[in-house]
């Protein structure tokens, strides 16, 4: 698609190390994003693919586990979310906005959007964005890889 093209380019302009004031004498700034999308094909997530042992060990105990991390060292992320994942997960993700976690829509199904026209693939992000909305609390707040 031609909007795509040169996706990564930036005309941004860099800074030097000695021109940037971290807070609190900081030395870097670190970003987290969590894919809770499960592994699909193009056309997305299917109900097997919600079964398999990975992904009953990654909405559970890896979970788990990796909210143990960010909570032992104070840190938030941001949870990229499928809307079949957030409406099968609906307390799970009220949990992770309760915790302070951000929510993105990460799509309806994680399917395969880039053969789709600009204003559709809008379309179904702003969609997508309202399906999570409901099981993350109305907190949806951006949405993913944009």
């Amino acid at each position: 698609m031609p909007w795509k093209e040169r996706y990564t380019i930036s005309d941004e302009k860099s800074l030097a190390d000695d021109e940037i004031r971290w807070p609190q004498g900081a030395r870097c700034c670190v970003r987290i994003t969590v894919d809770l999308s499960v592994a699909a094909g193009p056309d997305g997530i299917r109900a097997a693919d919600l079964t398999t042992p990975e992904a009953e060990f990654g909405a559970n105990q890896g979970l788990s586990a990796l909210l143990a991390v960010l909570e032992r060292h104070d840190l938030r992320a941001t949870f990229a979310v499928p809307a079949v994942i957030a409406h099968i997960y609906a307390d799970r993700i009220r949990a992770l906005v309760a915790e302070g976690q951000e929510i993105a829509a990460h799509g309806f199904k994680h399917e395969d959007v880039s053969a789709l026209e600009r204003d559709d693939e809008r379309a179904r992000d702003r969609d997508h964005r309202g399906d999570c909305g409901p099981a993350a609390g109305g907190l949806v707040l951006t949405a993913a890889a944009r």
